[in-house]
């Protein structure tokens, strides 16, 4: 029996087009899960990690390690803006520490952020998502600190205040300097 004749044109249409929409679905799907990461056949969630930028290059850190970011990357992670942090392990070390007191955050948390910046004398200071509120978070006591911020964010979302600077690095108070809004 030849199977050649019992197939129609339709059914070949068919089973084309579905087979474009399947794989329309595999090529969109990173953007809508941008935390997991395929490689090689095998998917792992990444847990913390962020994007490094250092010396015009971005790199993708993990506690796993460092790789450079491919032309083609899909994900929404921080982007650390540090000089020299591939090669320096405390400064790695402190970011994942940081990104791991910001996961159970409501307002303050690494989905909202969008850069971290370090400065020897003000510490760091993290860029919300809103490219206009800045946290300045100082060198040391992350995991107050950003409870603290957490706290302060959502009291000025429940008020419907906008920040423009948001200074936690004081030991028992949390500055807040308001957007000018006309």
């Amino acid at each position: 029996m030849d199977f050649r004749k019992l197939i129609s044109k339709k059914t070949i249409i068919w089973a084309s087009s579905t087979a474009i929409v399947f794989l329309i679905i595999l090529l969109a799907l990173p953007q809508f899960f941008p935390q997991v990461i395929a490689t090689n056949d095998t998917e792992k969630k990444v847990e913390s990690a962020f994007i490094a930028h250092d010396k015009n290059k971005f790199y993708f850190v993990t506690p796993a390690g460092v790789s450079p970011v491919s032309e083609g990357f899909t994900g929404d992670f921080p982007i650390v803006r540090i000089a020299g942090i591939i090669s320096n392990e405390v400064l790695k070390k402190q970011m994942f520490e940081l990104l791991k007191d910001l996961k159970n955050n409501k307002q303050f948390s690494t989905e909202k952020i969008s850069e971290i910046h370090h400065d020897k004398v003000e510490g760091i200071t993290v860029w919300m998502s809103d490219g206009q509120t800045s946290v300045k978070l100082g060198l040391e006591n992350f995991k107050t600190k950003t409870s603290y911020v957490d706290r302060v964010m959502l009291y000025l979302d429940q008020e419907r205040v906008r920040a423009r600077v948001i200074d936690a690095r004081f030991k028992k108070k949390v500055v807040v300097r308001p957007r000018n809004e006309t």
